[in-house]
């Protein structure tokens, strides 16, 4: 059984000077191992486990074993590719700043054994595997037993502990991709048109309108990652909401554990978005929505925010978009030498 997930462009460029480019593909499967029999799912009352046997090769035995996991893995759940690459600058001076490749599954190896191990005359190695591959949550973190009374089996037990790993370690490197592009390129903003107002002191103020909005793109590359990242898990303690719509029975619920779901609380609750105003190449400071920020101004707190954090979970309200002005004072002379204005979403980090 293979889980389909739909390859999706990943945060492209938003105007900003920092773009990355995210694709989520399959991965394709590894010349280095073949499945040697229809593997089968086998359900208890306590786990789901998918059996199959593999014959693979490698430069060490080490490297042989990891290549009989991946194709066990990949055959019984399926897993995602995901190429993340971010670039500042633009044309000439544009430059590579980060680059990652991330191979994820939602499976880890469960148990496993060698059935027959074979030196290759080009120096390589050949085993042939029964590999279990767990498909679901487990129930007690249990991770199988020894084989013999008084062994600990230490070589094999840590071989399935170091698969679990690698498996949550890139499941967290899933979710800092996302993170990564927010909250500069998960918001759209919209210019509305400038007007204009005398005060009774007659002084000038510009009214800037506005609009902010989910950018589509981000939400469906967001709703990608979790959904891969956040099904299969032991002890669920945090959760995450994705709303597409204004009532309160829709959108899709994930779990994390406490790691993971602490990095994504911290990482969409702790930016505090913030919108930046420019004009033409000037800056002209930040402002605080709180419904976009989250952060509580005053007497000032809204119903519904973009991101609303409950306890161990939040709510993403990618259905939300915001009107609003922001109303700067201003002298006519001015007016001519002013560019025109420009609001771009920033973490509050650059602000201060």
């Amino acid at each position: 059984m293979r889980r389909v997930l739909a390859s999706i462009a990943l945060l492209g460029c938003l105007g900003t000077p920092a773009t990355a480019t995210t694709l989520l593909k399959w991965l394709e499967p590894s010349p280095a191992a073949v499945i040697m029999g229809a593997g089968k799912w086998l359900t208890t009352d306590r786990e789901k486990i998918y059996k199959v046997r593999v014959q693979c090769t490698g430069v060490s035995e080490e490297d042989a074993r990891n290549n009989c996991f991946a194709k066990a893995i990949n055959d019984a759940i399926g897993s995602v590719v995901v190429n993340d690459s971010e670039t500042t600058g633009t044309g000439e001076n544009r430059e590579l700043t980060h680059h990652e490749l991330i191979n994820y599954s939602s499976g880890w190896v469960h148990d496993y054994q060698i059935l027959n191990k074979e030196n290759q005359a080009s120096g390589g190695v050949q085993l042939t595997m029964q590999v279990s591959v767990q498909g679901n949550a487990i129930a007690d973190r249990a991770f199988g037993k020894a084989r013999a009374t008084g062994e600990l089996d230490g070589n094999r037990i840590s071989n399935v502990f170091d698969s679990y790993q690698k498996e949550n370690a890139a499941g967290d490197a899933l979710i800092d991709t996302i993170l990564r592009g927010f909250p500069n390129q998960a918001f759209t903003v919209t210019m509305g048109k400038p007007d204009y107002k005398i005060d009774s002191n007659r002084d000038m103020h510009l009214n800037v309108n506005f609009s902010v909005e989910w950018n589509k793109g981000y939400v469906t590359a967001m709703g990608e990652v979790l959904d891969v990242t956040g099904k299969n898990v032991a002890d669920p303690t945090f959760w995450a909401l994705l709303k597409t719509k204004s009532h309160n029975s829709n959108g899709a619920y994930y779990k994390f554990d406490r790691r993971r779901g602490d990095r994504l609380l911290q990482g969409l609750t702790g930016a505090g978005p913030q919108l930046l105003l420019w004009f033409g190449d000037r800056k002209a400071g930040c402002y605080n929505i709180p419904e976009l920020s989250g952060l509580t101004q005053g007497s000032n707190v809204p119903t519904n925010k973009m991101i609303q954090p409950s306890g161990n979970g939040v709510t993403i309200n990618s259905w939300l978009e915001l009107k609003s002005r922001i109303t700067v004072r201003i002298a006519a002379d001015q007016l001519n030498s002013l560019g025109n204005p420009k609001l771009e979403v920033v973490d509050q980090s650059l602000c201060l």
